[in-house]
């Protein structure tokens, strides 16, 4: 059987942000990935609240994406590994500049190549924020140099990924992040992403019987 394993943040997690539960199974991206695999592929959720990508999380080792990778990491093969970080980054505590964020991208991925085990690397950019994340329940971790620093994903992302010869899968303003907090994704959102997910690699395992 094919193994995904998708390494994320709270949007991977399932965070909802109109009642800080989670979405159950079948919402989550994750789940609705698996649902379009007809169940014939073994998806490996690994989100986690708070997850940075490629700094050290005030918030500890699991939170920390770089660090943590090696204490999560099957041994068994991994057909597509999926990084889903990079929005907890934007928080201004870190004080991350664009050539930071591009750095840690390209370490991030050059340590995933390292691995003998995944064969192919797919990279999915944090959504963009704007100022009605100032209004939610986050404010206290994003502030206006966030926003302009997430402006700067897309393009920093997109030149990664390319020059590093990797999958990258983009949103643009099709997927939408909740009024409550311009943070996380919609249940429509995860959905969307699901099906971008799908589409991308339907077309890359041709041994998928589904």
């Amino acid at each position: 059987m094919k193994t995904i394993f998708c390494y994320g943040d709270s949007n991977t997690y399932g965070y909802k942000a109109d009642d800080h539960t989670r979405f159950d199974k079948n919402t989550r991206w994750t789940g609705v990935l698996t649902n379009l695999l007809k169940n014939k592929c073994n998806i490996v959720e690994e989100g986690c609240n708070n997850r940075t990508a490629f700094v050290k999380s005030y918030d500890g080792l699991k939170q920390s994406g770089l660090e943590y990778l090696d204490s999560c990491l099957p041994n068994c093969p991994i057909d597509y590994f999926i990084f889903a970080l990079g929005a907890n980054d934007l928080q201004y505590v870190y004080k991350l500049e664009p050539k930071d964020i591009e750095a840690g991208l390209i370490k991030f991925i050059k340590k995933l190549k390292s691995y003998k085990h995944i064969s192919n690397i797919i990279v999915i950019e944090p959504p963009e924020l704007n100022q009605d994340i100032k209004k939610g329940f986050f404010s206290f971790q994003f502030n206006d140099y966030s926003i302009n620093l997430s402006k700067c994903v897309h393009q920093i992302y997109s030149k990664v990924a390319d020059s590093e010869n990797v999958e990258l899968i983009t949103f643009g303003k099709d997927i939408k992040t909740a009024v409550e907090d311009n943070l996380h994704y919609t249940k429509e959102a995860h959905s969307l992403i699901g099906h971008l997910i799908f589409e991308k690699i339907k077309n890359k395992i041709l041994t998928f019987d589904i």
